[in-house]
């Protein structure tokens, strides 16, 4: 990736391989604060794949890099 912007695609084709290798659904997500992970197409997104997106504690050093 080049910039924060190609994030949602990249996630959506991540989702996609990761389902049709392992025929699994992701449910579950984690990850920082940041605005690429947060916007309202994301929040469309989750709530249209029924993924429920948690968020790690602000300034807590014990959870940074989960979502990198």
């Amino acid at each position: 990736m080049k910039e924060k912007t190609e994030v949602f695609d990249m996630f959506k084709q991540f989702k996609n391989l990761v389902e049709k290798e392992n025929g699994y659904f992701i449910k579950d997500i984690r990850t920082n604060r940041g605005g690429e992970f947060t916007s309202v197409k994301f929040n469309k997104f989750y709530e249209d794949h029924v993924i429920w997106h948690s968020l790690t504690a602000p300034y807590s050093c014990q959870q940074n890099g989960i979502a990198k």
